[in-house]
């Protein structure tokens, strides 16, 4: 999810995904002739609901966690002084 603005959205199949795991409405946007990108978003101070409620819907196995965890690690490491 992206801030734009007052909202957090997502767009394409994470759209879809987040529309579903969230129970908010599917939107679109017309980008061109024939072209509707899917979005789905929330308002920015209600973030930390929507996100809990993407956590419980994500179901990750235990190579999908680890990697995860490297990820953030490294990430954590490097940016800390």
């Amino acid at each position: 999810m992206f801030r734009l603005s007052d909202f957090y959205e997502s767009f394409d199949d994470d759209a879809k995904k987040v529309a579903e795991a969230c129970n908010i409405v599917l939107i679109g946007r017309d980008m061109g002739i024939g072209q509707r990108v899917p979005l789905a978003g929330v308002p920015y101070h209600t973030i930390e609901t929507y996100l809990a409620r993407l956590i419980a819907a994500v179901e990750l196995d235990e190579s999908s966690i680890a990697a995860l965890l490297s990820r953030s690690t490294r990430w954590l490491l490097s940016f800390t002084p």
